[in-house]
């Protein structure tokens, strides 16, 4: 893992940004299987800065998935309730190279969540 981004727009003590995303009202049909997810997950994260180092899915039965993506820049998740029409999304990066924010919003237009709750949290050393 990259250390500590010489990007002069982090904070010299930033060790990366975690994002956290909820979508609700996704159509079930969409967010039920590893297959129907799991494509559109790691293109995305590659399209949008992340390099891709390997990932590990699971298929719940009878349905939901859950992806983990480690990449150069830290790791990503992904995991779906399709009985709750329900996606969360984790990504964090010790970079700005993953444009994480646009990541989320593609995501969710193409998920076709009805609703959004997402968050960012700096993680840094302590002052």
């Amino acid at each position: 893992m990259t250390s500590i981004s010489t990007d002069p727009s982090w904070p010299a003590n930033l060790l990366g940004r975690h994002y956290l995303a909820e979508f609700a009202d996704c159509p079930a049909a969409g967010i039920s299987t590893v297959a129907s997810v799991e494509r559109l997950f790691i293109d995305t994260l590659a399209s949008h800065g992340g390099t891709i180092l390997g990932q590990v899915t699971h298929q719940f039965e009878p349905f939901g998935a859950t992806i983990v993506v480690m990449l150069a820049e830290s790791h990503a998740s992904l995991h779906t309730w399709p009985e709750s029409n329900s996606v969360c999304i984790d990504m964090f990066s010790c970079t700005p190279a993953l444009d994480a924010d646009t990541a989320i919003t593609d995501l969710a237009q193409v998920l076709q969540a009805g609703r959004v709750n997402r968050r960012t949290l700096d993680r840094s050393f302590p002052k």
